[in-house]
This record gives structure tokens, sequence and C-alpha cells, in this order.
């Protein structure tokens, strides 16, 4: 069996990034705005950028969410990589052990990430939100600005069923064609997006301008 500590390394850190992402999102959502508006209009620099933030809420939240999935995938990934051969020859005699030792090792992480990763920091973070939002921000939004890439056409898609379905939009999760582009420039020049990305996410934008009826004629 080849040595699991890497798989191990880099599965703890998933783990790290995927609790940051919870107790920071958590602590986000629960904050006093009201404190926090007052924080921005007394100059507090973090304080502008977080209460800037919830003014683009719904890609924000699109970025905590694909974050916390990518990262308890990869961890599944490298568990079942380092663990199906030796989960599966103990399994023998079992019916369909490959498939077993795969599902088994699937539910374990995500009963560690659920535990470790969701629920303990989001309890953490309601104890004080006000407080713990300023302590983590900075890396909250670098991890956020990491999923970008994959958050924000899943985030436009997203609402692009939404309107052929004839669904409303949350207020809070609805984006204005600026505010995107905005966010995908910003992506773009960072060097986040590639050109034929920035290209794509573009033609969402006129793709998603169109009706329900538009969309459905041929």
């Amino acid at each position: 069996m080849p040595d699991p500590y890497p798989q191990w390394i880099i599965t703890v850190l998933l783990l790290l990034i995927n609790a940051l992402l919870s107790f920071g999102g958590e602590a986000w959502r629960t904050m006093s705005k009201a404190l926090l508006n007052r924080k921005a209009d007394e100059g507090n620099k973090t304080a502008v950028r977080i209460a800037a933030v919830h003014e683009k809420s719904g890609i924000f939240r699109a970025a905590l969410r694909t974050g916390r999935t990518v990262c308890k995938l990869g961890a599944a990934a490298l568990m079942i990589d380092a663990y199906h051969t030796p989960l599966t020859n103990a399994l023998q005699g079992l019916p369909f052990p490959e498939e077993l030792a795969a599902v088994l090792i699937l539910l374990g992480v995500l009963a560690g990430f659920t535990l470790l990763g969701e629920l303990y920091p989001i309890r953490a973070a309601e104890q004080k939100a006000d407080v713990a939002i300023y302590s983590v921000w900075g890396t909250l939004r670098f991890f956020t600005f990491l999923f970008y890439p994959v958050a924000l056409p899943l985030h436009l898609l997203a609402s692009l069923l939404i309107k052929i379905t004839g669904l409303k939009q949350d207020a809070e999760e609805a984006l204005s064609k600026e505010e995107i582009q905005s966010i995908v420039e910003e992506s773009g020049d960072s060097g986040l997006l590639e050109e034929h990305e920035r290209d794509m996410l573009e033609g969402i934008f006129d793709f998603n301008e169109k009706t329900a009826d538009q969309v459905m004629t041929p």
C-alpha cells in the first residue's frame, strides 16, 4: 500500500479551507448590518469592503458554496485513491466490494467534513459573528476569489434557469449586468480568467437578457 500521508496532508488542508468558508460565511451572514454600516461610516476599511460584498451577495454566496463542494470532492477523491484497494480487499466475499469500498470511504469523508468543516465552525461563528468576520475576512476573500472562475458561470446559469422557469429571483441573489461585468473584469485583470473564458461569460450576459419566449423559440 502506498504511503497515504500526502493524501492526508492535502485532505486536512481541504478540511481547514472548508471550515474557514463555513465559519466566515456564517459570520458574514449573521453579523449585524447596522454595526457594519456604522463602522463603515466611521472609516473602517474592512467594514467598507464587507459592505461592498453585501451588495453583490449572490456571487459571494455562490463562491462559498462552490468552494465547500470542491473541498469535499477533492478530499473524497484523495481518500478513495489512498484506501480503495486495501478496503476492497478487506471486503472480499461481500457483494460488489469495489463499489461498497468507494461508498464507505465517501460516507466517511462526508461525515468528517459535515462535522468539522460545517456544523462546528457554523456554530462557532454564530457565537460572535460581529467579531469573527473581521478576523477572517482577508483570508475568506482570498479563497472565495480563487473559486470565482467556477462559481460565476454556475451562478449565471442558475439565474438563467430561474428566469426560464419563471421563478422569482431572490433580491439578495440578484446581480445587475454591470455588477457581474465588474467581477468578470476584476477576475480577468488578475489572471484568474482567460480571454476565451471572459468572452464566454460575456456571451452568457447577452443570452441572459433574452426572454423565455425568445429562448424557447427555435
